[in-house]
C-alpha cells in the first residue's frame, strides 16, 4: 500500500527491511506468536531470526540479543515531502 502511494504521489521509497530483536529466550519464544499474527494481516516474507542470522547483517548488534522478527517489507520515505505531496494531492481533489 505504501509503497504504491509514494510511487503515485512522486515520492522517494526505499524497503530496507528491520529486525525487532529480543533479549532473552521467553520474549523470543513470545515474539513467535507475533509473527503468525503478521502473518495473518498479510505481512509478506516475515520470519523469525536468530542471533546468527541477525550478525550477519548487523555486526554490531548488542551482545543481550538472543533473536528476533525479521520483516523485508519495512520500507523508508522522506516525511516532510510525503505529507506535503499527500496535502497537495488534496488539495487538487477538492
Amino acid at each position: 500500500m505504501f509503497p504504491q502511494l509514494a510511487k503515485d504521489l512522486n515520492v522517494p521509497y526505499r524497503t530496507i527491511g528491520t529486525y525487532v530483536m529480543f533479549e532473552n529466550r521467553v520474549i523470543d519464544v513470545l515474539g513467535r506468536s507475533l509473527i503468525s499474527r503478521a502473518k495473518k494481516n498479510g505481512v509478506k516474507g516475515v520470519r523469525h531470526a536468530n542471533r546468527k542470522e541477525m550478525f550477519k547483517d548487523e555486526p554490531n548488534i548488542p551482545d543481550n540479543i538472543v533473536g528476533g522478527i525479521y520483516m523485508p517489507t519495512t520500507g523508508v520515505c522522506p516525511p516532510y515531502e510525503m505529507t506535503i505531496a499527500v496535502a497537495e494531492s488534496a488539495v487538487i481533489m477538492v
